[in-house]
């Protein structure tokens, strides 16, 4: 029950919470060090995930239901099975993050991989807080901690998606050209003052 318990709320803490503030932070944090704190959040976010997923590892060889592993057990076996699927993706995550802001700092717009970055985050977040409601289900958790599960999700949820819609509706309203142009502008204007902080190396709309 202890080992389920902490499990549950690590899996929340790093879906629910620190991911979406991760990704909100990006867009709404001004400056070129914007991308840093995004990715600092976000780790923080993978490593609480890992240690949940490495509970919840330990809770299957734990518990079985007549020797019957609980990877066996249609009824129930769907939210382990995500919650692998979910960690092994988010591996690649931070290596496409990379190669993004490298990519970004170069052009100026956005590359493939900077929409794989984005299209992997989209997905990985609301699927982690689905499962994690799963998990909860499959538990037989009290009422009220389905309640304030719900209740961080949805406003956490809620930030998460307003915050992205904002941002990609005035990024949309701004032609390519004149973001390659204004990146050009701020790349010579680092090489003349080295020690600006009003400019951003990364896309600030991730």
């Amino acid at each position: 029950m202890h080992t389920r318990r902490i499990h549950g709320i690590l899996g929340t803490i790093a879906f629910v919470i620190v991911f979406p503030i991760g990704s909100i932070a990006m867009r709404i944090i001004p400056g070129r060090f914007s991308w840093l704190i995004h990715a600092l959040i976000q780790m923080a976010g993978f490593v609480l995930y890992i240690a949940a997923a490495a509970l919840g590892i330990k809770l299957t060889q734990e518990v079985t239901f007549g020797g019957t592993s609980l990877y066996e057990i249609s009824t129930i076996n769907f939210h382990p099975i995500i919650g692998l699927v979910l960690l092994a993706i988010f591996f690649f995550q931070p290596i496409f993050g990379y190669i993004h802001h490298v990519q970004f700092k170069k052009y100026g717009v956005r590359q493939i991989w900077s929409h794989i970055h984005l299209i992997i985050g989209r997905l990985l977040i609301p699927l982690g807080i689905i499962n994690g409601g799963l998990g909860l289900y499959i538990s037989n958790s009290p009422k009220e901690f389905k309640i304030a599960y719900a209740i961080l999700a949805a406003v956490f949820g809620i930030a998460w998606i307003f915050v992205s819609v904002i941002s990609e509706s005035r990024r949309s309203r701004q032609p390519a050209v004149v973001v390659v142009e204004e990146h050009k502008l701020r790349k010579r204007s680092r090489g003349r003052n080295s020690g600006s902080r009003g400019s951003s190396d990364s896309d600030p709309k991730i």
